[in-house]
């Protein structure tokens, strides 16, 4: 089990998020503040931190290099509103200076955010979908060569029916 801290003052985000994670076996813990998230956290083994870029007393990139300054191997999500381009110097910062793992933009998909969170802890034993959208994917890919001949021949006959039209066409 890992523990989590979401650091974030948007309570919609962390209740999207946090049931995912308690489902997933994780422990979480919940903070809308630098503040409170550093209190919680001092004294405790956290995996992972996902941090937004702007909090009420602070700003994300801030509070990450003061977690650094205490821990260097646990892992962190830097979540904004605020788009940072791969290329831009935030992000490089983020990426090479405070070793962030990953670099999201809201809004976020929650399942697919949760699936990342799992790659990230490194936990092939953990279901990274859901038993559906596995089903709906394996079931795709057994439709996939029926839905192929079926787009072949719609092709097939709306290029017969124009040449059909242009020989009327050049007739005429």
């Amino acid at each position: 089990m890992s523990t989590i801290l979401i650091l974030d003052d948007d309570a919609e985000f962390r209740e999207l998020v946090v049931p995912g994670l308690l489902e997933r076996g994780h422990s979480v813990i919940e903070a809308g503040t630098g503040e409170e998230a550093t209190q919680l956290s001092t004294g405790k083994v956290v995996h992972l931190f996902i941090v937004d870029g702007l909090l009420p007393d602070t700003d994300g990139v801030a509070w990450i290099a003061k977690l650094r300054a205490r821990d260097q191997s646990s892992k962190v999500i830097y979540v904004s509103r605020l788009w940072q381009d791969d290329q831009s110097f935030a992000h490089r910062m983020l990426s090479n200076d405070l070793m962030v793992s990953l670099v999201l933009h809201k809004p976020i998909v929650s399942e697919e955010f949760l699936e990342q969170i799992d790659r990230l802890l490194f936990m092939p034993g953990k279901t990274t979908g859901s038993a559906r959208g596995k089903n709906l994917a394996e079931g795709y890919a057994k439709r996939l060569p029926e839905k192929l001949d079926q787009m072949t021949t719609s092709i097939q006959t709306i290029c017969s029916a124009s040449e059909g039209k242009k020989d009327a066409l050049d007739s005429s």
